[in-house]
């Protein structure tokens, strides 16, 4: 009962049953009448100018707004400070309405005109607290909601996102990068924005508005070969200078064209890629392979096994330990031809002479020399003529 009879003599000024009730339990009076004074003595003295009708409707605007807006006092203590001076400022506007109505009526005395001028001047200085309370909140790194939007929602807004202003860009960009993007074209670029929410008029700041603009990354192809791409930069396919082939110029920057060694895709990027109206930016890009790339990687393949098997060959060759066994590559290495698609034949091996036990033996070897990626096999035709065809696996 305490509680109510103090909670409505601050709000009204009407202190007289609170202070009664005081003094039956015990209060001294001075120290009843400190608990009952009101917070803002201002307020409450022009508030209790009005009508009892127009104070209770001073006093219901006070409460919706308190309601509708309300906020955590301990989390937000600026925001709330800001909430409580508005609130304030809003009664004692009331208050001067209501005087300035009576004033028109003719109802004011002098007193009731000391009364409209000082509620005048309290609700000047209110306001201007309300100022001073707004910018000391918006100037704060204090918790507050904020809208999250842009791109990302296609112009839309989501309310709900509390952050502090120094955390809310990294906060807004992590939202943004946790959108469903198909990543399978070039990059791009997403902007979004979050907007402070004014803990009083509920509205969007833009002035106080967080930009953002998160690039994301085409998704690099998986290699055809079942292994890290090899980008390369051979001049008879990407063009260009034989220097520096595959590069563009292009305004500041340039295009680079790349190719991998071993799937024939396309890498494309451009220093000077542009959004909007902001240019040099980086976009990545990929693109299939094509005639030109795939000839370009079978040649390349093609130069890498037959170095394969001419390595192999001189490394048995200049082993005394295998001088019994035929001679079958001449110097240039001509007597090993391509036959297929990662399939050659080491023509002329030894003689009709040479025994199979010899070239079983050459075989094992070459097979061991090799590795697993290769499968080797040896043949005489009807002349008795030795070959050993050598068979790539990847």
């Amino acid at each position: 009962m305490t509680l109510v009879l103090l909670r409505d003599a601050r709000a009204t000024g009407n202190s007289v049953a609170a202070i009664d009730h005081l003094l039956q339990i015990g209060y001294e009076l001075s120290r009843a009448e400190r608990a009952c004074r009101p917070y803002a003595d201002p307020v409450t003295s022009a508030y209790c100018l009005l009508s009892r009708a127009d104070q209770e409707a001073a006093a219901q605007a006070a409460s919706d707004a308190a309601i509708e807006r309300r906020l955590d006092r301990e989390e937000r203590p600026l925001a709330w400070a800001y909430l409580q001076i508005e609130v304030a400022a809003e009664v004692a506007e009331v208050t001067r309405d209501a005087l300035e109505l009576r004033q028109s009526l003719d109802q004011l005395d002098q007193g009731g005109e000391e009364e409209l001028a000082r509620a005048a001047e309290m609700h000047r200085l209110l306001e201007a607290a309300t100022d001073r309370a707004r910018s000391l909140w918006r100037d704060s790194d204090e918790v507050r909601e904020y809208a999250f939007g842009g791109e990302s929602l296609g112009g839309g807004r989501e309310r709900g996102h509390d952050h502090a202003p120094s955390k809310v860009e990294a906060a807004l960009t992590e939202w943004t990068e946790g959108g469903d993007w198909d990543l399978s074209e070039g990059t791009f670029w997403v902007h979004d924005h979050a907007w402070p929410i004014d803990p009083v008029t509920g509205e969007e700041l833009d002035a106080d508005r967080v930009d953002v603009r998160v690039a994301f990354e085409p998704a690099e192809p998986v290699c055809g070969r079942g292994r890290e791409h090899d980008w390369q930069s051979p001049h008879s396919v990407l063009g260009g200078l034989r220097e520096n082939p595959g590069v563009w110029g292009k305004g500041g920057g340039v295009v680079i064209r790349e190719v991998c060694a071993y799937c024939a895709a396309y890498r494309v990027t451009d220093t000077w890629a542009q959004d909007g109206a902001i240019q040099g930016l980086q976009s990545v890009a990929y693109e299939d392979a094509d005639d030109d790339s795939l000839a370009w990687v079978a040649g390349r393949h093609a130069r890498e096994q037959r170095d394969q098997v001419v390595k192999a060959c001189r490394t048995i060759e200049d082993d005394p330990a295998h001088d019994h066994l035929p001679r079958y590559l001449d110097a240039s290495g001509d007597d090993l031809e391509r036959i297929g698609d990662g399939e050659w034949q080491i023509v002329r091996v030894g003689s009709a002479d040479t025994t199979d036990q010899d070239l079983d033996a050459l075989n094992r070897l070459l097979a061991d020399k090799l590795g697993r990626g290769w499968r080797t096999a040896w043949s005489r035709n009807a002349g008795g003529d030795a070959t050993i065809t050598l068979k790539a696996l990847s």
